[in-house]
């Protein structure tokens, strides 16, 4: 098993200069709203502004308070927040670090037992296992917390999408790296410390974005991407998904289809909200039995105007979607110049009687990685403000975000998925000179250079717009020990990068 060298050394930058580096950051790139702000009623706030806000999984409590699992983009380190209010407002919620080492919460999954306690699936980025973290108190305070390892047999453990059977034992779905297949992992206790199987099932997959969910019996149904690049639905037949599961695979969209968010019906139908073709249209499919194989399922567009990233559906009551999403202006999340949080609601499980789209949060390029939670219908949005890589948290005033000021947005028809577009190609641009450590092609190396090769590693995005300057260290891979390098050289720790080509420090 490939393992990272051990000099990512962020922990031995001194406390100072890590609030340097967070302030200048979070001063140059947020906007100025004082931290909390109100636009229609709908409340957005700023939980964690020191460089953190990837990857995230929201769940809320039975106050209907946040809980947020994240990676920690500065230490690398898995991240646990939990709100004493609704809004995350007050400026003294709990964060803490229960994973207490780098190298791991890439890909987090998030969910609360029945005592309100987190259990967090996410990748050990080190070890290139799947790691469990079992929290035994509500805010994580505990030390030390139940992390096991339930599953290291080769590079797996990415992509996790957790869910909890009705004995709290959890269930993992992942991406199996070593054999490009989808993986399953089910423990036989709720903190993964027994025996656990794990199933590849032999299905190969596309790694990013894989959804589970349990049905009544259960049984595991997941919405991945395989390997010809369409949307599948896996429904095993069995818990422990160890039996002959190749005829249970569907592809209902049968095309491009990517980034599937999968919930289910009252009578145990899929329901996923995902990405389609080159154009990225955002769609949903309503499967029209259990297995989605019945060949005459439902797939309405809910925006075809714009480009959709990283879709969270949840059903409210009536079983009407609800999908939180980011929108921004390229298909390539590389090439966004901007981005914002959109929602797309209907008031139906089909969308017969029309979609309705709102845009939540514009300040700043921000709604990537959204991940939504309905309380009594009122959604709230985990998310992240890609500019300053902070955590962003908003809730709406209502039921679907309409604001009591004014009218609501006219819905929109129904539709049947479009001819597939072709798309525009971007204009060439000037190939920037290369400045060692400049992942950004801005000509200057700074944390945000830090920040995007971290993205990178953690495969929140699939290209770097200079990946040649990216690689700081010159051994021809872009790791995290990269970002490590950029960050000290940024705090003057060292005076030039290992490539041997110096950088030019902000100024």
């Amino acid at each position: 098993m490939t393992t990272l060298e051990p000099a990512f050394a962020f922990r031995h930058i001194s406390v100072a200069v890590a609030a340097i580096l967070a302030v200048a950051l979070t001063t140059t790139l947020l906007p100025a709203t004082g931290g909390f702000a109100t636009v229609d009623e709908t409340s957005i706030t700023v939980p964690d502004g020191s460089i953190n806000g990837l990857q995230i999984s929201l769940a809320l409590d039975a106050a209907g308070n946040p809980v947020v699992s994240y990676l920690d983009a500065f230490d690398h380190d898995l991240k646990v927040l939990h709100c004493n209010d609704a809004k995350c407002a007050g400026g003294d919620e709990s964060l803490r670090t229960p994973a207490g080492q780098i190298n791991v919460g890439t890909h987090s999954s998030l969910l609360l037992d029945a005592a309100g306690n987190p259990v967090v699936s996410h990748y050990d980025d080190a070890n290139r296992d799947l790691r469990l973290l079992h929290c035994d108190d509500p805010n994580c305070s505990g030390f030390p917390e139940s992390q096991t390892a339930p599953d290291t047999d080769g590079d797996v453990g990415s992509h996790t999408s957790l869910a909890l059977d009705t004995a709290g034992n959890p269930v993992v779905a992942h991406y199996d790296a070593t054999n490009g297949t989808l993986r399953l992992t089910r423990c036989d206790d709720p903190n993964c410390e027994g025996d656990s199987s794990a199933s590849p099932a032999a299905m190969a997959a596309d790694a990013p974005f894989i959804s589970l969910a349990l049905n009544g019996d259960g049984n595991p149904v997941v919405a991945f991407r395989n390997a010809t690049s369409a949307l599948a639905v896996l429904t095993c037949d069995d818990p422990a998904c160890d039996g002959d599961e190749s005829t249970n695979i569907t592809t209902p969209d049968g095309e491009n289809g990517r980034e599937g968010s999968l919930t289910l019906a009252a009578g145990g139908n899929p329901v996923i909200a995902f990405v389609h073709g080159e154009e990225r249209q955002l769609r949903l499919l309503v499967c029209s039995d259990t297995a989605c194989s019945g060949g005459d399922e439902s797939v309405v567009t809910l925006d075809a105007a714009g480009f959709a990233h990283t879709p969270s559906l949840a059903l409210a009551s009536g079983e009407a979607p609800v999908v939180a999403y980011y929108d921004c202006g390229a298909a390539d999340l590389a090439n966004c110049p901007t981005g914002d949080l959109k929602l797309a609601t209907c008031a139906d499980l089909t969308c017969g009687s029309g979609v309705t789209t709102r845009t939540l949060d514009s300040a700043g390029d921000v709604g990537l990685g959204a991940s939504l939670a309905l309380d009594d219908d009122v959604p709230v949005i985990a998310y992240l403000h890609r500019g300053g890589q902070d955590l962003k948290l908003l809730r709406c005033a209502t039921v679907g975000c309409v604001s009591p000021a004014g009218p609501s947005p006219s819905p929109m028809p129904p539709t049947d998925p479009p001819p597939t577009a072709t798309p525009t190609p971007l204009p060439p641009t000037a190939t920037p000179a290369v400045v060692s450590g400049d992942a950004d092609c801005s000509s200057t190396v700074n944390a945000i250079d830090a920040a995007l090769i971290l993205q990178y590693v953690a495969r929140l995005v699939a290209t770097l717009p200079c990946p040649d300057s990216a690689d700081a260290n010159g051994d021809s891979n872009v790791s995290a020990t990269d970002a490590a390098f950029v960050l000290q050289f940024v705090a003057g720790l060292i005076s030039h990068l290992p490539a041997g080509i110096r950088g030019q420090p902000p100024g």
